[in-house]
């Protein structure tokens, strides 16, 4: 399947992208943002990025952006 994009700028297609709807049940999707929200959070005043003016998680390694 082939997803077209229209946007006032842009009318493109991706090639090579598939979107398999309801790949995953509506109760599995909430199971899954219930276990990502379970996980440590940084960002806005929580280590390891407290400046951070939004809060997000980290899979891998950590990034500084003090120290850029």
């Amino acid at each position: 399947m082939e997803i077209t994009l229209t946007s006032p700028l842009d009318n493109s297609t991706l090639q090579g992208l598939q979107v398999v709807r309801d790949f995953i049940s509506e109760e599995e999707e909430a199971l899954l943002i219930r276990q990502l929200d379970e996980r440590e959070w940084a960002g806005r005043g929580i280590e390891p990025n407290p400046e951070m003016k939004r809060r997000h998680q980290h899979y891998g390694g950590v990034f500084s952006y003090r120290l850029r």
